[in-house]
């Protein structure tokens, strides 16, 4: 349906400047002394405008925003947190049982995760593909992100910056995906505030 609407479109469209010069071609189901310019165009373009008005209710929701909307969102709403006091931290440490070494193994993912997301991020297949089941190494990126985020928490002792930080990450992926692998205001500002949790 979206398809053929798309192509209603752009045939009304060049109905419409058509008759302008050569109404009789656009008008041939009427008789010749009604075949004029404003009626070619007056038609045509009231066609275009309905189409146009209907194509957008039929078309399917681009995935890809709606995702990264719902980052976006999670990524605000971690930012609006407050970084716990250092005894709210450590209480969140004694309550779920905090590491210290795993907490430093968790941060050296992360790091290692960007390292491969700036690997692979100018790889035509990643373009085409993104992060769907059918490229498995970017699928399973995406989960290992995932799963990072899940851990990398302020309950669990992180800071603000490093519990943003696989957001943050997950944002940065679904940009390069959008992008074709170009850098641009938003990859830069994604970078900055993973590097962030990085260096704390």
């Amino acid at each position: 349906m979206q398809a053929l609407l798309s192509l209603v479109v752009l045939i009304a469209l060049v109905a419409a400047i058509l008759g302008l010069f050569k109404p009789g071609l656009v008008l041939f189901f009427l008789p010749p002394e009604k075949r004029t310019r404003l009626k070619a165009f007056g038609l045509y373009a009231a066609v275009f405008v309905l189409c146009a008005f209907l194509l957008p209710m039929v078309s399917e929701p681009d995935k890809s925003d709606s995702y990264l909307a719902q980052l976006e969102t999670e990524a605000q709403q971690a930012q609006a947190g407050r970084a716990p006091t250092t005894e709210t931290a450590k209480a969140a440490t004694t309550k779920t049982g905090f590491d210290p070494m795993q907490h430093e193994e968790n941060i050296e993912a992360l790091g290692m995760l960007l390292d491969s997301l700036t690997a692979f991020k100018g790889d035509p297949e990643f373009h085409k593909l993104g992060f769907g089941a059918n490229l498995p190494y970017t699928h399973t990126w995406l989960n290992s992100v995932k799963d990072l985020g899940k851990i990398m928490t302020t309950e669990n002792g992180y800071t603000l910056a490093q519990a943003s930080a696989p957001g943050y990450l997950r944002q940065l992926g679904m940009e390069y995906m959008r992008s074709a692998g170009r850098e641009n205001q938003y990859t830069r500002d994604f970078r900055k505030f993973v590097e962030e949790g990085l260096a704390k």
